[in-house]
């Protein structure tokens, strides 16, 4: 079932990768290559959030909200997230600089752009910044971070930063990560 399910959100991920690219004139294969399904490094993980009364939270935000994940942006290409039941995603806005709750929806997919993504489209999409809220019920997420081969080779669509392998990228990408400088 879990082999099947990552095939099923492989094949939306690069589905959603060619309009992306087409919507940036590029060509429908710019961010699929080196997503083959045999090839991408792709992570689909489970996220299980635990209630206890003695619970701690992660991190206190400075406007106080207790948080079970502190905030960041994802560092794939794209994340296809399933929040089915208990909200608790908040996504920063960019321009109030507020934080918007992102309601529970069984029947949809959340999808975030990434940090690659924001690198390889030059610039022209851009990450959201967003954490999750300490929840009084446990809550369930199950993201899909949408990532190439190490081998991909990411030419920009525009600026000025120089093309890279994925590799070679997420090596350091990772390092920005506050559960990697632990």
């Amino acid at each position: 079932w879990m082999c099947a399910h990552y095939a099923r959100l492989h094949r939306i991920a690069c589905a959603l990768l060619r309009g992306l690219a087409l919507a940036l004139d590029a060509p429908a294969d710019h961010f699929t290559r080196g997503m083959e399904l045999h090839a991408a490094t792709s992570t689909l993980r489970l996220n299980y959030y635990p209630f206890s009364e003695q619970a701690l939270p992660m991190a206190l935000a400075p406007d106080g909200t207790p948080l079970g994940c502190e905030e960041h942006r994802d560092g794939s290409v794209i994340t296809i997230l399933y929040q089915p039941c208990v909200g608790g995603l908040q996504v920063q806005s960019e321009l109030s600089k507020e934080w918007k709750e992102i309601a529970p929806h069984r029947d949809s997919f959340i999808i975030n752009i990434g940090r690659c993504m924001q690198r390889w489209s030059g610039d022209r999409l851009l990450p959201a910044n967003h954490r999750v809220r300490l929840s009084s019920v446990e809550r369930v997420s199950i993201p899909f971070f949408v990532e190439p081969s190490a081998r991909t080779f990411m030419q920009p669509l525009a600026g000025d930063k120089p093309p890279l392998f994925y590799g070679d990228y997420i090596l350091e990408s990772n390092k920005t990560f506050k559960e990697y400088q632990r």
